[in-house]
């Protein structure tokens, strides 16, 4: 039955799963920015996308309470294994007609693979020089996605954290990320958000 999914063949482990997760976030927090030119005729999935964007700028505590409000995404950039960084975003939203935020988010992949030794610390500092004196600088967004968590291979997911922990990063589960286990009618009408966030593999 699980034959034909995207992301799921006969493969073991990772195998390129989360070179594939880098391209599909980069999709997935452009499709988030205003200027999607089918905002309008996909609005469920615009939504969708909007929602992991605030999740990975405000965290899982207030990404709802910036959905009630008027948030505009002025623009959303992206960039892949930019100095071996899996991928970063610089973000301006517009909050209730307020003056614009500027935002960066940097994310480390780790949904099959665990942290290298001393990986985190050095990201950071690259990330912190070049943002350095200019708009984007107070407001930056550390973020390590994982496979793992409370319920699934415990061990990791705590060892992930701490490594996190002592960077200065926070660690979120992909499925906290994006759970699939959503309302039908919630489900965006696009194969490619159904089969990357909303299927299991």
């Amino acid at each position: 039955m699980n034959d034909f999914l995207l992301m799921k063949d006969s493969s073991e482990g990772d195998k390129g799963k989360e070179a594939m997760l880098d391209f599909v976030l980069s999709w997935t927090l452009r499709v988030a920015s205003d200027a999607y030119p089918d905002k309008e005729v996909k609005q469920t999935l615009h939504k969708a996308c909007r929602r992991i964007l605030f999740k990975l700028i405000f965290g899982l505590k207030r990404y709802e309470e910036i959905e009630r409000k008027q948030c505009q995404v002025c623009s959303v950039q992206v960039w892949k294994q930019w100095n071996n960084i899996d991928l970063h975003a610089n973000v301006t939203l517009r909050i209730d007609g307020g003056e614009p935020e500027y935002h960066v988010i940097v994310v480390e992949n780790k949904v099959y693979t665990s942290l290298s030794d001393n990986q985190l610390g050095p990201y950071k500092e690259i990330i912190l020089n070049t943002y350095k004196g200019g708009a984007y600088e107070k407001h930056i967004h550390f973020w390590v996605i994982t496979g793992f968590n409370e319920e699934c291979r415990k061990d990791k997911f705590d060892k992930i954290k701490k490594e996190c922990e002592a960077n200065g990063w926070d660690c979120i589960p992909i499925l906290d990320l994006q759970p699939n286990n959503i309302l039908e009618e919630e489900k965006p009408d696009s194969d490619i958000f159904d089969e990357f966030w909303l299927k299991e593999w």
